[in-house]
């Protein structure tokens, strides 16, 4: 394999922000789709995000064409949950989720500044296709 054609380095960083900042959040509430999942729930739906994070970082400094399979699913289910969440929680129960007040504009900033970087990663993802050309489908 070409090493000059493997996907970027700055993926594995940036789902590497991903990972630590999602475990990071260990203990608190977990939104998905609208849901606010506590206690077991959130930490079975915490384990699962990410571990989902360290295939995809393993996986994309290996260049396994299943990760971009994986990325291209993980992204999108990550921003249809980020949308439905703002679309169906309100901002007293997103205030809940955030420790107490309602979200002020600077809230809102982020989150549009981190799904527009997730839709950058996406779109990078989609068409650097050929880069992931490591058919097998362990990370070995």
């Amino acid at each position: 394999m070409n090493r000059s054609r493997r996907p970027s380095w700055g993926l594995c960083f940036y789902y590497g922000f991903l990972l630590l900042t999602t475990a990071l959040s260990h203990g608190l509430p977990y939104p998905v789709f609208g849901a606010v999942l506590t206690g077991p729930a959130a930490t079975a739906a915490l384990v699962v995000d990410c571990l989902l994070l360290i295939h995809i970082i393993l996986g994309v400094a290996r260049a396994q064409r299943l990760t971009w399979y994986l990325i291209l699913g993980y992204n999108s289910i990550n921003l249809a949950s980020l949308l439905v969440t703002l679309l169906v929680l309100s901002p007293v129960e997103l205030g809940v989720l955030l420790g107490g007040s309602e979200p002020d504009p600077a809230f809102y900033r982020s989150v549009v500044l981190a799904a527009l970087a997730m839709l950058a990663a996406t779109a990078y993802v989609a068409r650097a296709r050929g880069r992931f050309s490591n058919s097998n489908p362990f990370l070995i």
